[in-house]
């Protein structure tokens, strides 16, 4: 997302690792204040950063092994009631 200025309430962006691994995000060049979803293989949510500040350059780092990373815009976590241990259900379309 970087270098966007908005984003729709409806999408996201989903990062797909290899493994299940600690995770090291950052802000630089996000023009949009994010809520992070990190989300383990079985499709549990297992970490939450939320309001991450736009352009930042702090690393942020999930406190738990992730396969997934769901950047939403920043208060989603909340307007949904997204807590740790959700599931999240994503398929491949394409």
């Amino acid at each position: 997302l970087m270098f966007r200025s908005k984003l729709e309430k409806e999408k996201g962006m989903l990062f797909i690792f290899p493994n299940e691994q600690i995770i090291r995000m950052w802000m630089k060049n996000t023009m949009i204040p994010l809520d992070i979803l990190f989300i383990s293989k079985d499709k549990v949510i297992v970490d939450i950063i939320e309001n991450a500040k736009e352009m930042s350059d702090n690393i942020l780092i999930s406190k738990t092994k992730s396969k997934y990373v769901l950047e939403i815009n920043s208060g989603l976590v909340k307007d949904f009631n997204i807590t740790i241990g959700d599931s999240i259900n994503f398929e491949k379309t394409r």
